[in-house]
């Protein structure tokens, strides 16, 4: 018996194959096989075209630039960000800067013919870091109008900052001339502090026509006059009444206001003028300050600040009479007792001797100022 071969891949239909195959026979059977430029793709068994080197660099120049360019649009998109951001935040700055009064304190250095340059402006960022970004442990004292802290300028200079808590526009102003004033203050009689701070409460300028002035006055509590919380006026008197806190403070070691003392004792004026009065002062002094030499010393200067607080302004003596007695107990300290007529004369002739007065503002520790009237004894001591 004899069989005959029969090409398929000349018979029409008789094939598979695609367009992209062609047709090689076989006996019995055929094959589609790629044509150039094809390879079998298995396990499909489709012919796929085939990737040479031209094509596959083609490629990776087509992704490099792809990539490229868009990191190049990303890096645009961002400094256009970052730099309206920039913008955006320095000229929130400028309004900070202005609402807060720091184009009102260069127009009135301006009008009082001082230089900026020589005043210098301190940014946010150096006072945070004087401050160690005003840290709790660098608080000295708050006041009516705001928080001063303990910094550390670059050049290891040690000052008071004050961050304000400003509400207003009146108060903006009154925070600026208090700036204004404190620049201005250069007097022989008046001593430049270096980190000290003598936190008064209230304060505010008085003419030197005036001896009192209806005001309102945002103070540190414990300082503050009682006659001007019934009142609402400020005397000459009311800084008698300051200042006698601030020597009951240096003879107790005690803050002016404490609630962490009993509530008997949270006001330290209160409770020192009721040891005077029961005869308790012993019990009061700080330990390290009492010895059996100064002892008389101490109760003089006990009763002078007792005598500052009294209630009544009327009943408190002058600050020159105040300047007067410490000065006279100074020099006792420092003579012996047989020479105490010579020197109740000369205090006698300080009380009688003309004055020069003038008015500073000795608010450091709060934002409003007092009237502390000081009198000149340079010519006679």
């Amino acid at each position: 018996m004899s069989t005959t071969d029969i090409d398929e891949c000349k018979v029409k239909d008789s094939n598979n194959c695609t367009s992209k195959q062609k047709c090689v026979n076989k006996p019995g059977s055929y094959d589609c096989l790629c044509i150039e430029g094809y390879h079998m793709d298995e396990p499909e068994r489709v012919c796929v075209p085939d990737r040479s080197a031209g094509q596959s660099s083609s490629l990776a120049i087509y992704l490099a630039v792809g990539l490229f360019s868009l990191l190049v649009l990303l890096l645009g998109y961002s400094w256009i960000y970052w730099g309206l951001k920039r913008r955006k935040l320095i000229k929130l700055k400028e309004k900070f800067f202005e609402q807060n009064g720091g184009l009102l304190l260069k127009q009135q250095l301006s009008n009082h013919q001082m230089s900026v340059e020589t005043t210098k402006i301190f940014t946010t960022e150096e006072l945070k870091k004087a401050t160690n970004n005003y840290d709790e442990s660098r608080v000295l004292g708050q006041g009516g109008y705001g928080t001063v802290y303990k910094g550390v300028l670059s050049d290891n200079t040690m000052v008071a900052i004050k961050k304000s808590k400003i509400g207003d526009q009146s108060q903006i102003e009154q925070f600026i001339n208090e700036m204004i004033v404190l620049t201005q203050i250069n007097h022989r009689n008046v001593v430049k502090l270096f980190a000290k701070v003598a936190d008064f409460g209230a304060s505010r300028l008085v003419p030197l026509d005036q001896t009192q002035l209806n005001t309102l006055v945002q103070g540190t509590w414990g300082y503050l006059d009682p006659e001007y919380m019934q009142t609402s006026q400020l005397t000459e008197k009311s800084d008698v009444y300051s200042f006698g806190v601030v020597m009951a403070e240096l003879l107790t070691g005690k803050k002016a206001l404490s609630f962490d003392r009993p509530e008997i004792d949270r006001n330290l004026s209160s409770s020192f003028v009721s040891a005077i009065k029961e005869d308790r002062l012993l019990q009061i002094l700080e330990d390290h300050i009492v010895n059996e030499v100064n002892i008389e010393q101490l109760k003089e200067v006990a009763n002078l600040a007792n005598r500052c607080l009294s209630l009544r302004g009327e009943d408190r003596p002058s600050m020159k009479e105040v300047a007067a007695e410490l000065e006279r107990l100074r020099i006792m300290e420092k003579h012996s007792l047989g020479n105490i007529d010579v020197y109740a004369e000369k205090t006698e002739h300080l009380l009688s001797a003309t004055s020069h007065s003038f008015n500073v503002d000795v608010d450091i520790g709060c934002s409003t100022s007092t009237t502390v009237e000081y009198d000149s004894i340079d010519n006679i001591l």
